[in-house]
């Protein structure tokens, strides 16, 4: 989660301007997009529309945030997932919208994103005026994550019942063993097969003993 006020500090850090697209960003940073083509492309998703995606402008989340919020909250948690899936489409792939450049805080964006969750479209414009859901909430969200240790997102836990010391979901402070594994970021076919042949073998040597 990002405001603006950081995301400006940045942007001045690498001596650009505030709306700097994505790709001056990245090549300011000596990043390319490489990695996450290649993670879409492990997990079968369709190539991103790279002349959108590149030319995104990093904006202040809390809208966005403040909005899926109210769909998870107050209509469910299908709506929450969908207006989620909805901004990444957009946002990560630069798919499904006519949207040029693409801003994180856009309220035209938000409102496409919405539609297409089936949001009560007159609560979102009462959110998006700054109504329902408070920054403050989700502000407190946000310390509740951290305060049980995820720092990340996706974080996805692979452990062995019955061999791992204890669960992870009841004890979030549990460490890693040859027989939990805590994966944080992004992931693909590759690296949770890895994860699970790892943790495959270290449940054949157990047995073995």
């Amino acid at each position: 989660m990002g405001s603006q006020k950081h995301i400006d500090a940045h942007r001045a850090k690498l001596g650009l301007p505030k709306d700097a697209p994505q790709w001056m960003v990245m090549k300011a940073r000596g990043w390319t997009s490489d990695n996450m083509d290649r993670l879409m492309a492990e997990a079968g998703l369709s190539p991103r529309n790279a002349s959108v995606a590149d030319a995104k402008i990093m904006r202040d989340t809390m809208p966005a945030h403040r909005l899926a919020q109210y769909a998870a909250k107050y209509e469910s948690n299908e709506k929450g997932e969908r207006m989620w899936f909805a901004l990444s489409r957009r946002w990560f792939m630069g798919k499904d919208t006519t949207l040029n450049p693409v801003k994180l805080d856009s309220r035209e964006l938000l409102l496409e994103c919405a539609q297409y969750a089936g949001l009560d479209m007159a609560n979102v414009n009462r959110v998006l005026n700054g109504e329902i859901i408070s920054e403050q909430e989700i502000v407190e969200q946000v310390e509740r994550v951290h305060a049980v240790g995820l720092h990340s997102i996706p974080q996805i836990v692979f452990e062995v019942k019955g061999l791992a010391n204890g669960e992870w979901r009841e004890n979030p402070a549990l460490p890693e063993t040859q027989y939990r594994t805590i994966h944080h970021g992004s992931g693909s076919k590759t690296s949770f097969k890895a994860v699970l042949q790892e943790l495959h073998s270290a449940c054949c040597a157990a047995q073995a003993c």
